[in-house]
């Protein structure tokens, strides 16, 4: 089954190929060789890179930090760890974290090391709005010979974010029409250019952008090996297994898990309840997926299969961690949410790891949600479908079955929710959301959009502003080209 898929940093290309082990294996061996070594920098860096590998970069954050500060200062190896942990902030929306931890690393870094740097500390400037900065980070680049993919790319994120869209697509442009850049890097240009045209109201040259994009990645999905997995979770999932599961001692009611496809609204929900006095945003913390990969190791079983053999000492190991993670990124709310994507599969674990959490399923439009996938990068390693019109039904498919099941079997307290819902009544939804969560009614959660918190997702600019019809809809823009959705999801288009 599809667990949920980490975030960028796990595609890190500094990244070891050689090690055959699994992210998993490495994790259990490394926290059994560090009772014997618990200063040992290189278990430490080891085990949070295997955590980080499965989804879980706010927990591998400060085990990183720790093998930091025992590596000696000013050396390759404390450099490279530095940066590393820089872009792992990065990708957690931590953005002064990041650019502190890049200070003062001039210095002891060089050649392909202080390239790296670089690009990190830019494309923290650009997310700060700190445009002049980040022109003087790209032309620090270029003096050390920095290739013109890697400046000229870094120039069209300034111009995005500067709203000058019409250099940046031009820009944007040239550099998609080199067909000798390496095929990842070009698919990403494609994905801003379509999204720059769409902007401009070029539908057409818009879903070419993002079509070319798609094509580009080269993701494999293999429908009928997805399809019979879907079958397989459906069928296991009995109102009676699942209470015969085994369950951990946390009864915590303090997390709220969204739940819900990508670009399906999950961001403006978690910032309205992190808006709330005592609300809080953890963001998308992949925990879960790992929890889910290390019981398989353990038991030698497949999800959700394993969750019959865990044992309520793993489960509480699990939910320990869990809570680490909430206390270290959101100290002191009332309730917590996590949007990880791709959290629907995994809620059986959920709700044997954090009983007493709660968890609001929100879904958008089909076509509206479908399109909105294909226009952007959803790190398709481990989304594979989301590169075909064919896969996105499927995945939707298995979306909405899942999320039928679940509120007829699951344990934990479920909201169905809509986005339309949500965008039409606003107040009213706001509200309801807040009663389910346990949190009185607070105009801040209105008022969202006022919030200086740091989005890192695709949806960063839309929660910005208030809540808007601008976004639903969109598919009649694009109406001509989709066919397989349209014959899908009939009912979506009246």
């Amino acid at each position: 089954m599809s667990g949920s898929p980490p975030t960028e940093p796990d595609r890190d290309p500094d990244a070891s190929t050689a090690d055959r082990r699994s992210p998993a294996q490495i994790h259990d061996e490394s926290v059994a060789a560090l009772v014997e070594s618990p200063d040992d920098p290189v278990l430490l860096a080891a085990l949070a890179d295997s955590i980080r590998r499965m989804g879980a970069g706010a927990t591998a954050r400060p085990i990183l930090q720790r093998a930091i500060d025992l590596q000696q200062p000013s050396t390759p190896r404390w450099t490279s760890l530095r940066i590393q942990l820089a872009r792992l902030c990065h990708h957690e929306g931590l953005i002064e974290q990041s650019l502190e931890l890049l200070d003062g690393l001039e210095r002891a870094a060089s050649g392909k090391a202080k390239l790296q740097l670089l690009q990190v500390r830019t494309k923290n400037l650009v997310r700060a709005r700190r445009f002049d900065e980040a022109r003087l980070a790209v032309r620090e680049v270029v003096s050390l010979g920095g290739t013109s993919f890697v400046a000229q790319s870094l120039m069209a994120e300034i111009e995005i974010g500067e709203r000058d869209d019409e250099r940046a697509a031009k820009r944007l442009e040239g550099l998609v029409a080199r067909e000798s850049l390496d095929r990842k890097n070009r698919a990403t240009l494609a994905f801003h250019l379509g999204r720059l045209r769409d902007r401009a109201g070029d539908h057409d040259g818009a879903f070419e952008a993002a079509t070319l994009a798609n094509e580009l990645l080269e993701s494999p999905f293999d429908l009928d090996r997805f399809e019979a997995e879907t079958e397989a979770i459906l069928a296991w999932s009995t109102r009676e297994r699942i209470a015969s599961l085994p369950r951990g001692t946390d009864e915590s009611e303090r997390s709220l898990l969204i739940v819900g496809m990508p670009r399906s609204g999950t961001s403006l929900l978690e910032q309205i309840v992190a808006a709330h006095p005592q609300g809080g945003g953890a963001g998308e913390r992949g925990e879960f997926r790992m929890f889910r990969a290390l019981l398989e190791h353990r038991t030698g079983r497949p999800y959700p299969d394993c969750l019959a053999d865990a044992t309520p000492s793993m489960l509480d190991e699990f939910a320990t961690t869990y809570r680490a993670m909430e206390d270290a990124n959101v100290p002191g709310s009332g309730r917590i949410t996590n949007k990880a994507l791709e959290l629907d599969p995994l809620l059986p674990l959920v709700s044997r790891v954090v009983a007493g959490s709660k968890a609001i399923i929100l879904s958008r439009n089909p076509l509206d949600n479908l399109l909105s996938i294909y226009m952007h990068e959803i790190n398709p390693v481990f989304l594979p479908w989301s590169c075909s019109l064919e896969g996105l039904v499927a995945a939707r498919r298995r979306f909405d079955r899942l999320r039928e099941r679940w509120l007829e079997v699951l344990e934990i307290d479920l909201l169905p929710l809509d986005y339309e819902d949500l965008v039409d009544a606003p107040e009213a939804r706001i509200q309801e959301v807040l009663e389910f969560a346990g949190l009185g009614f607070d105009r801040s959660s209105v008022d969202f959009h006022e919030s200086d918190r740091t989005v890192m997702t695709p949806s960063w600019n839309q929660v910005n502003r208030p809540i808007n019809r601008a976004a639903v809809d969109r598919w009649r823009n694009y109406e001509r080209h989709l066919g397989p959705l349209l014959e899908a999801f009939p009912e979506a288009s009246g």
